[in-house]
């Protein structure tokens, strides 16, 4: 080349030196934008396993994933925009009964529920309930041979029925202080207001096996209601003004076969309630609590002890403590401070591996707690919500149990129970 005279551009590089030069890149494996992606989100080491791909070693499964996908997976993706724009007040676990699917149905202060698919946390359906705060939600139908409804409560005294599938309204009840009508129609209404519902469960007639709905309202009455909307109907089984209850809970079946109702109160009371469909009326079986410290019962949840077999609960309180009953001894097993603030809601689920049983506590103090059932023993600290925590639940999906939870700021997120987030449904912006 002489002096003076430009260079020439380098010839273009052939294919074959274009495709070995993108396979230097671990990102060039990927599909478009997920390698960027990654790093912009501060994942350095998936970048250095997606560089041992390209060496010939076994990269992570995740790794895996993210290059088979079109898409990011769904750990690395945004935080989804479709959650309630007020507080997540209680969170319930059905099975869909077209593909037997697990669903999470959420409640809000902003009226609405919501139908989430428990493996992908997408929304199905939303509707708005009540143009009132909803406060408490149950599962009406949980065997094959049966539709699933959802019942809900809210803050103006209402209980509703609902179909989760078309979210059409079947039933109304609205509570009036004098007198209990029923109107035939559309919609069957059984008027008896006694102030807002907090507490709903849910528990099957042990003489014709189907179901019955249990709530508390603010004024401390416990009462019964028949769903259903021909027949209707309701009793009392508690009306005690002195003994103001603030949860409940429902045993299935005790050693003698029937169904037993469990309540709290502001006293720290706890009372096992024997509900008489046919007589109308309830029988007081047993109290425990009456003579401990008067520290408020906040959250009450029932499940079958695997050793014994025997019906047990349990109960959290305003302090942060959890105790273990069992309802044949009336005694309490076990008790641990686990929280630094009240327990709002607690959920008994077995792992699938081990088979034993563990207890998962949501509190005020914005923590998610995981214990195990028979030591008391912490296991798990999920944290990562910014505000008060509500509600919990645990649906079981194909790859385990997840745990789902709600917050003061409408958040609802997934957890792993080894304390991973899956994702996070923030509210609307």
């Amino acid at each position: 080349m002489t002096q003076g005279t430009p260079p020439k551009n380098p010839p273009p590089p052939s294919a074959s030196e274009a495709k070995n030069e993108n396979s230097e890149s671990p990102f060039g494996l990927l599909p478009k934008g997920v390698g960027t992606h990654m790093v912009q989100q501060g994942f350095p080491m998936l970048a250095d396993m997606l560089a041992l791909k390209t060496a010939g070693r076994a990269p992570h499964r995740f790794v895996e994933e993210a290059l088979s996908e079109p898409k990011p997976p769904i750990w690395l993706r945004k935080p989804s925009r479709e959650g309630h724009r007020g507080k997540v007040t209680s969170l319930v676990v059905f099975q869909d009964g077209a593909n037997g699917e697990p669903r999470v149905v959420s409640g809000s202060d902003d009226g609405f529920i919501k139908v989430w698919d428990c493996e992908t946390g997408t929304c199905l359906r939303s509707w708005e309930a009540s143009r009132r705060k909803i406060t408490c939600l149950a599962v009406l139908g949980q065997s094959v041979s049966e539709k699933t409804r959802v019942v809900s409560g809210s803050d103006d005294g209402t209980v509703k029925v609902w179909d989760p599938d078309s979210a059409t309204c079947l039933g109304s009840w609205e509570m009036l202080r004098d007198r209990s009508r029923h109107d035939f129609g559309h919609i069957a209404r059984h008027k008896c207001r006694w102030g807002q519902i907090t507490s709903l469960a849910v528990f099957r007639n042990s003489v014709n096996g189907k179901p019955c709905v249990v709530s508390r309202s603010m004024s401390g009455a416990i009462r019964v209601w028949n769903p259903n909307p021909q027949t209707g109907g309701c009793f009392d089984i508690c009306n005690e003004p002195d003994f103001p209850v603030t949860c409940l809970a429902v045993l299935e079946e005790d050693v003698s076969g029937e169904p037993r109702v469990v309540s709290g109160s502001m006293s720290g009371a706890i009372r096992v309630w024997a509900p008489n469909p046919n007589p109308n009326t309830g029988r007081l079986l047993l109290s425990v609590g009456d003579g401990g410290p008067a520290v408020t019962v906040t959250s009450l949840a029932a499940f079958q002890d695997p050793l014994s077999g025997a019906p047990s609960f349990v109960s959290g309180s305003a302090d942060g403590t959890i105790w273990v009953w069992n309802l044949q001894s009336a005694t309490c097993r076990k008790t641990r401070t686990v929280h630094l603030a009240q327990v709002t809601s607690l959920a008994v689920f077995q792992d699938p591996r081990t088979r034993t049983l563990h207890i998962v506590s949501g509190s005020t103090d914005g923590t998610i707690q995981v214990l195990d059932l028979q030591s008391g023993r912490r296991i798990h600290t999920l944290a990562g919500h910014r505000e008060r925590v509500h509600a919990v639940a645990v649906c079981h999906c194909k790859d385990g149990p997840l745990i789902v939870s709600g917050s003061e700021n409408g958040t609802i997120k997934y957890w792993r129970p080894d304390g991973r987030c899956l994702y996070t449904i923030l509210p609307p912006s």
